[in-house]
Parts: C-alpha cells; structure tokens; sequence
C-alpha cells in the first residue's frame, strides 16, 4: 500500500498547486486566453510550443497542464485501488474522484466555449473544492494513521465531534462559493465590490438602496481618480450585497471555528493531531481575514487575492482532515498492513 499512499498525498498536494493555478487565471482574468479546448491554439495540450508560454497563454496553459496531471493521477489512483485495496468504501471515494474530476474538466471546457458564463465558472470553482476535500478524505484513509488507530481503542475520536466538524467544512464550502460568485462576477470590475472596510459604502450597517449603491460607486470612483486604477467604477447592486455576504459569511466561519474549538475542548482534550490540526485551521483562518481585509483595502492586489484563494482552500482542507482525525474507526488487534 505504500504507492497508493504516496500517490494520494501527492494528489491533494497537487490539487491545491491546481486551486491556485485558477485562482490566478481569475484574478488576472485570462481564462480566454487559450480560446480553444481541448486543444491549444490547434496544438495538442503537451505540444503548444515554448514561445507561446507568455503573458495569459502562460497562466491559463499551465493551469490546463497541471490540471491534466491531476486527472491523469486519479486515474491512476482509481484503478490501482480498484485492483488491491480490500475495503469497498475506499475504492468507491477513489471512483468518485475520478468522475469528480472528468466533470471538472467539462467544466472547464463549457467555460471556455461559452466565454466564461458566471454559473458555469463558479461551478468550475465549487467542484475543485470539493475534488480537494475527497482527495483529503481518500489520503486518510490510506493513511499509516488511520491504519495505526484500527490497532488502539480511542478516547479522543468520537463521531458527534466530527459532525460538528464537518458541519464546519460546510461552512467553509458556502463560504467560497460566495467567494467564488464575487470574483468570477467581478473580473471586470477589480474582483470586489465594496472598496472600504471595516465600513460597507462608508456606513456601518449598510441600507442597500441607491444611497449605499452610490456610495459604492463614489468611493471606487475615488480610487480610479487617486490612484489610477484600471477597475470600473459601476458596480450593481447584485455585486455590493454578494461582497457583503462574503463578509458575513467570513464572520460566521470565525464564529464557527471558535465554537468548534470550545466544544472539542469540552467534550475531553484531544490527542496530539487532533490539537495540532486544530491549532493550524485557526492559524490558517485568522491568515485568511487577514489577507481578505488587505484584497480590499489595496484593491486588484493579485497576489493578495491569490493567495487568499489558495488560502481558503487550506483552510477547508485542513477541517477534512480535522474530521477525519476524529471520526472514530473500528478497533481490530491484528498486525498493520505493510
């Protein structure tokens, strides 16, 4: 089992390398740069020429690259486990990657032929999240860990703990599809909305009617006035409250995250892994305010909002595994698999 392993941490490791790759082709909004699919300007995926790698042929390539790679390693991944791995849950989650990540890559090809249409790209990005979370849950499960956990009788694991986790991780999920939503329906206009903070439309608690729509609309008029911005002063309503929710919706994930940690330090002291993940989502998470809150305040900082994207999707990885580690297993005493 040590291939299978090996390969399925390398899996998630490239998954996120993949996140981040469409975070800066959104953010830089070159999506169209390649206009055909599955081929390259006529070439094949592996044979567009060196001298064609620059400026957004670069990012959006290299991101169909990458992208290839990690379906080419599910598939690996799928079929090795479909010959050698005896537990039937396991080969069925490598068999939903799998088709999770053909769907994706449908996905990506309708963005490019029907020229990035909001509902499907923010579809595109929801499902590589997801695709991220089975590879985490798939790596577990092939883990020495867990294999370790089935030889002891726990008192950390506990499955009411993980369900509140993975209530936690569906927190997260909405969360970046509301961040998905923003960014995808912004790409024009500088990616957010509301150009203040802590403050929405320079009120606290905003009305969303036409006075806080041209309040909007003069503070990022200020900004191309200031500082020489590119983005488009007009926003829509649509685009203020979705930038809103975002901001909601960050609150309540810290709310989440500082409940989940009283009640598992409540329900007996977690073991070692259990506190380390733990401690590391919270770190993650307040990171993930932080550069929100900076994404806003400078305005197209593309790596900021990149960094904020690959960021948020540590974050939910690193709650699958928190769930994960605590979901209890079936003691057997009998010698590890190799």
């Amino acid at each position: 089992m040590v291939g299978p392993r090996f390969l399925s941490k390398l899996l998630c490791f490239a998954t996120l390398l993949l996140i981040t790759a469409g975070g800066i082709v959104t953010t830089k909004n070159v999506g169209l740069a390649v206009p055909d699919w599955p081929t390259s300007y006529g070439h094949s995926m592996w044979a567009l020429p060196w001298s064609m790698w620059k400026g957004g042929v670069l990012y959006e390539h290299t991101h169909r690259v990458i992208a290839s790679v990690v379906g080419l390693m599910s598939l690996v991944l799928a079929i090795w486990l479909s010959r050698i791995e005896p537990r039937r849950w396991v080969r069925i989650l490598a068999a939903g990657a799998l088709l999770m990540v053909i769907a994706q890559g449908l996905l990506g090809a309708l963005t490019v032929r029907f020229l990035l249409p909001l509902a499907v790209s923010v579809s595109h990005a929801t499902m590589a999240q997801a695709f991220f979370v089975v590879t985490i849950v798939t790596a577990y499960a092939l883990s020495r860990e867990r294999d370790q956990r089935t030889h002891v009788v726990e008192d950390a694991a506990d499955a009411r703990k993980a369900t509140w986790v993975w209530a936690f991780v569906s927190l997260v999920i909405v969360q970046l599809l509301l961040g998905a939503v923003m960014r995808h329906g912004m790409k024009h206009k500088g990616g957010v909305a509301i150009p203040d903070f802590p403050t929405a439309g320079s009120a606290w608690i905003p009305s969303f009617d036409q006075t806080t729509l041209d309040a909007v609309i003069g503070l990022r008029d200020d900004l191309v006035w200031d500082h020489g911005s590119d983005i488009e002063p007009e926003v829509t309503m649509a685009d203020v409250l979705v930038h809103y929710l975002h901001r909601i919706g960050a609150a309540i994930v810290v709310i989440g995250s500082t409940c989940l940690t009283v009640l598992l330090a409540r329900h007996g002291p977690p073991n070692r892994k259990i506190g380390a993940t733990l401690g590391w989502l919270n770190l993650a998470l307040v990171a993930q305010v932080g550069l929100g809150i900076a994404t806003v305040l400078t305005q197209r900082g593309e790596i900021l909002a990149t960094a904020h994207v690959a960021l948020g999707a540590t974050v939910l990885g690193l709650a699958a595994l928190l769930a994960m580690r605590c979901w209890p297993v079936a003691h057997r005493p009998q010698e590890a698999r190799a």
